[in-house]
């Protein structure tokens, strides 16, 4: 069982330098069901050239996809 949003010690960063270095000639990209920015950032530090994220008008509306979506001061940064 893995939760949603997802818990920052379920997701693979590591991964995202091998994919670059497997596949050259690929964009890589990191899409997040986490909450906050700050895994965003680590990928793209790492090399993601793409990051896909939801985003939300309202994280406390009901739905699975509003807590680990974000709002737009959230997408801003």
């Amino acid at each position: 069982y893995e939760p949603y949003p997802s818990s920052f010690n379920t997701i693979n960063l590591r991964v995202i330098p091998h994919y670059i270095e497997r596949y050259p000639w690929a964009t890589v990209g990191f899409s997040g069901h986490h909450r906050g920015i700050a895994v965003d950032i680590a990928a793209i530090t790492l090399g993601a050239r793409l990051i896909e994220r939801h985003f939300t008008l309202d994280r406390t509306l009901k739905g699975s996809d509003h807590a680990a979506s974000l709002e737009p001061p959230g997408l801003a940064r």
